[in-house]
């Protein structure tokens, strides 16, 4: 798990041999570290990267709406795993293309 996530070899060849695998499946939104890798609201590794081999995953932040105005924006840039996943898929990108796949996802953001 550890590997996966830290080394981008171990990545891009377990999501190259996924697709090799199964090339009849479209996967969505393709070469993407499947991990929630929205700016964490915790800035600690274990709510980063999970725990005792185990994916990341998101935490509740509130238990009620009435806690929303407690909550601070996350910077996208620096905040979470998501700096560490744009970086990936830029040091990536020109394999995942020459293996004939593209780089998709979509990301919303309130202005």
């Amino acid at each position: 798990m550890l590997d996966y996530f830290g080394d981008d070899r171990v990545w891009l060849q377990t999501n190259l041999q996924a697709a090799r695998r199964f090339e009849s499946i479209m996967f969505l939104p393709g070469f993407w570290p499947n991990t929630a890798c929205v700016p964490s609201r915790r800035r600690s590794a274990q709510n980063a990267f999970g725990r005792k081999n185990t994916f990341p995953t998101a935490e509740r932040s509130l238990h009620d709406l009435g806690q929303i105005d407690r909550l601070k924006k996350p910077n996208c840039r620096t905040d979470g795993l998501l700096p560490f996943v744009i970086r990936r898929l830029q040091r990536c990108r020109p394999e995942i293309e020459a293996a004939g796949h593209r780089i998709r996802f979509a990301v919303a953001a309130d202005r």
